[in-house]
């Protein structure tokens, strides 16, 4: 918990001492009554709440600590503070009884308001903020396919040798994570993004045309899919550089470019129940790619290719249904 921005070892210290002693939190009413409130303070709890680290309180997401009711400025965390602050005072301050046993406060809880959840990506941008890292996912979870299908090298391997692609064209994909637009020496616009995917990140620059067609891209978040050439460097030619040369949108790469959706099924698992679902699949899912179906016979080695004429279907929609079914080997293709 120390390695969560704004949440110091004093904070984690008195969190565990007092678990430890007096049994688990069950609520974040529960938390805040019982730790000491000078070392986790809002700060802290804010950061601990973007973390997750209330996620295991039943009946809560991550949104209803910072939700702002129309018209208040205070969030509901800083709600639950001071109505904890106040459980606290009342406590401290209570007259002893004529049996001489302590009068016994009532601590009420706030009611949890109701509002949207964060986003996937809103939530992984979160986490990373606070963590710097993401903890629940990446947000490039969602582009697998579209990566595995048109990217030829993932950042890593292109930046641990990229003499090995000198003259070559790759393609890679990735999330936009810092841009900066400038103004050149000689009075041209340029700009600069990071890209980073699974494993890396990657600075690229845009200059001239390319600048001006594209830069509408570099936003912070943007999903995009790049294709580039690795060349030399004019100004030392024993060194490369990586060139972008076209710039799309992720989420628009597998519409714009998959020809063929193949299907391969197993020879011994096809049965008239099966046959019916892929016909089915094929029949929800309608669009403008190919759908080629391949029968694979294990015993024989031997596969027999089936191009659909009936059915074009959505690529990306179809696979989203079939990729996680162990009945069906899913791969989409350029050509």
């Amino acid at each position: 918990m120390a390695g969560i921005k704004n949440v110091g070892e004093s904070a984690v210290q008195s969190i565990i001492e007092e678990r430890t002693q007096n049994g688990p939190f069950t609520s974040i009413f529960d938390l805040t009554t019982r730790v000491n409130s000078h070392t986790v303070n809002k700060r802290c709890l804010e950061a601990l709440a973007k973390a997750g680290a209330f996620d295991g309180f039943q009946h809560t997401h991550r949104a209803q600590y910072f939700f702002q009711e129309p018209g208040e400025e205070s969030t509901f965390l800083e709600k639950v503070i001071r109505h904890a602050s106040d459980y606290i005072a009342r406590k401290n301050s209570s007259q002893q009884s004529l049996f001489g046993e302590e009068e016994e406060i009532e601590m009420t809880e706030l009611q949890l308001p109701e509002c949207q959840s964060w986003s996937r990506i809103e939530q992984l941008k979160n986490e990373k903020e606070i963590t710097g890292f993401y903890m629940t996912g990446h947000p490039l979870d969602d582009y697998k396919v579209e990566m595995r299908s048109f990217c030829t090298v993932t950042l890593e391997k292109l930046k641990a040798d990229m003499m090995e692609f000198r003259n070559k064209d790759v393609s890679f994909a990735g999330i936009v994570i810092a841009t900066a637009h400038k103004i050149g020496k000689n009075g041209k616009p340029y700009g600069s993004f990071t890209l980073e995917d699974f494993m890396d990140s990657l600075n690229l620059f845009l200059y001239s045309e390319d600048y001006l067609k594209w830069k509408h891209l570099l936003d912070e978040g943007t999903y995009v899919h790049i294709k580039a050439r690795v060349e030399a460097r004019y100004d030392a030619p024993d060194q490369v550089r990586v060139k972008v040369t076209s710039i799309a949108l992720l989420n628009e790469i597998m519409e714009k470019n998959a020809k063929n959706l193949f299907v391969t099924l197993k020879l011994s698992d096809v049965n008239d129940e099966l046959i019916d679902k892929t016909f089915n699949l094929a029949k929800r899912n309608k669009g403008k790619c190919n759908l080629r179906i391949r029968i694979f016979d294990q015993e024989s080695d031997l596969t027999v290719d089936l191009p659909s004429r009936k059915f074009k279907v959505n690529p990306r929609e179809l696979m989203d249904q079939l990729d996680d079914s162990d009945e069906f080997e899913v791969r989409v293709s350029q050509e």
